[in-house]
């Protein structure tokens, strides 16, 4: 189910964004799921990764034919340069060459996922690639063991992937390569760990005092070894499986709605909660509210419990538009099987 979630969250998190009393909260989500070696998570994640990887393939072939089409237009344009130039000497070069008009943009790159990852690389990415994209792992040990992650690079990691949960930003600032703001990008996360990383993570004390850990749906199924019998059928032709890939590949193939920005800077419509949604939502947040205090059932988890409401309304409006792509409201139905979600994992 954490593996569902996150490709649905990561195939709606470019297109809407839940509004609320003048809050605005991205659909992204962060799943943290651990299991032993053997319980099938890579088996499992693959079957719902599938329709991405299939989208990835295609859409690294569409963009290479538009970067020959690119070049080919930069190559003109450079002739065109050198015309003006011939012809114009001194004074009246400069309007010349301004009349042209401004160099077409390159194409965005498609990437939509990852698995290993720093906080440098991804400021390098994200003004050329596409601002929707995921970390999706199913052997997280790669990046908590990666770079990214390192005793040095942790805190500057952390920091930066928070940021992009909360409000899809990030700055840098290099002596090297300047200075960088970025507004508009999303990033979704599944990570499939076992045990003995999951719990190493879980004491790290930069990753909970920063908050990554807060931001992250947690998932510790119990084992279902040695019930697992043979079944004698095809999950590709299963009808539940073979909706969810078709809606993935159609949210996936729908054009992100982008601002007028050079830095592929996200516009997502809004999406707001009926009023019994709301009136709902407001009970939850505040029964949650009620029992992290000193005694409360949510006391010893008190910062995953803050987040919960605001996990609840994420996991709403990912089913929102996974069930709906143009919808632009969460009814009661869709919030409670949000806060449902969210209950569970806290």
């Amino acid at each position: 189910c954490a593996s569902v979630l996150a490709v649905a969250s990561l195939a709606t998190q470019g297109l809407a964004n839940v509004s609320m009393d003048g809050r605005t909260i991205p659909l992204s989500l962060w799943m943290l799921t651990c299991a032993e070696s053997g319980e099938r998570k890579s088996a499992v994640d693959a079957q719902a990764m599938a329709s991405v990887r299939e989208w990835e393939r295609s859409a690294r072939l569409h963009f290479d034919n538009e970067m020959t089409a690119f070049n080919a237009r930069i190559d003109e344009r450079k002739a065109l340069r050198e015309q003006v130039r011939g012809k114009t000497k001194g004074a009246g070069l400069a309007e010349g060459l301004m009349a042209l008009g401004p160099d077409p943009l390159p194409p965005l790159r498609p990437l939509a996922t990852m698995a290993d990852f720093t906080s440098e690389g991804l400021a390098k990415l994200l003004p050329s690639n596409r601002p929707s994209v995921g970390i999706f792992s199913d052997e997280a040990a790669v990046v908590f063991g990666g770079h990214g992650m390192s005793r040095e690079a942790i805190t500057r990691t952390a920091g930066t992937l928070c940021k992009l949960w909360d409000s899809g930003s990030m700055d840098r600032v290099r002596a090297g390569d300047g200075a960088s703001r970025l507004y508009g990008k999303r990033l979704a996360m599944h990570l499939l760990a076992q045990p003995v990383i999951v719990e190493r993570v879980l004491s790290d004390d930069l990753l909970s005092g920063q908050g990554f850990l807060a931001r992250c749906l947690l998932a510790w199924p119990q084992s279902t070894a040695g019930t697992r019998m043979y079944r004698d059928e095809s999950l590709a032709t299963d009808p539940a499986l073979v909706s969810m890939h078709a809606r993935v590949t159609e949210l996936m193939s729908t054009p992100l709605p982008m601002a007028d920005s050079a830095d592929a800077e996200l516009a997502p419509r809004e999406l707001t909660l009926t009023a019994d949604a709301k009136t709902k939502w407001i009970k939850f947040h505040d029964a949650v509210e009620q029992q992290v205090a000193s005694g409360g059932m949510f006391a010893n988890v008190k910062p995953w419990a803050s987040k919960s409401a605001e996990q609840a309304l994420r996991i709403a409006g990912v089913l929102a538009i996974f069930d709906d792509p143009l919808a632009r409201q969460i009814d009661l139905q869709t919030l409670d099987r949000g806060a449902s979600l969210a209950t569970w994992h806290l």
